[in-house]
């Protein structure tokens, strides 16, 4: 068995957003496995699970901005992780880039390159991606280009 608290202190999750979030996919990964959800002492097997997801979620909520998330969405995409990672479907990440306005006073059309926004976006979900695969975790990476305004 292993307790809840060293996990929690293995990941540096001790306290504030990362202890709340680490929190939350202990309990949501316990709950997917049939598991009382507010246990402390967890079984081996599901420590070594747990152990990925947070590897996982962890670099994920360094990468990205949490206030996009909701705890609704969190239970969401738990449950897609340990599918994931039980179950080694993929996860399946997708980006939309969008084409750049031109900017100013009666500027109109398209730019010929994406934005600097566009640019940081996909380098973040590149990196998400990458650190999915390199934790054995199996995905899918897809990218489409689609004017929102069409």
């Amino acid at each position: 068995m292993i307790n809840r608290k060293d996990i929690l202190v293995e990941f540096n999750s001790i306290d504030g957003r990362k202890f709340k979030e680490a929190n939350q996919l202990i309990n949501s990964f316990l709950k997917n496995s049939g598991l009382e959800m507010n246990t402390e002492n967890i079984p081996d097997h599901m420590g070594v699970l747990l152990k990925i997801a947070l590897r996982y979620w962890l670099n994920l909520i360094d990468d990205e901005i949490g206030e996009f998330r909701s705890e609704f969405s969190n239970t969401a995409f738990h449950s897609i992780l340990y599918d994931a990672i039980v179950n080694k479907n993929k996860i399946n990440y997708i980006t939309i880039i969008c084409p750049s306005y031109k900017k100013g006073k009666e500027s109109v059309g398209f730019k010929k390159e994406p934005g600097d926004t566009t640019y940081i976006a996909f380098k973040n979900i590149k990196k998400i991606y990458e650190n999915t695969v390199d934790l054995g975790i199996p995905a899918d990476f897809r990218t489409y280009f689609y004017d929102l305004a069409v």
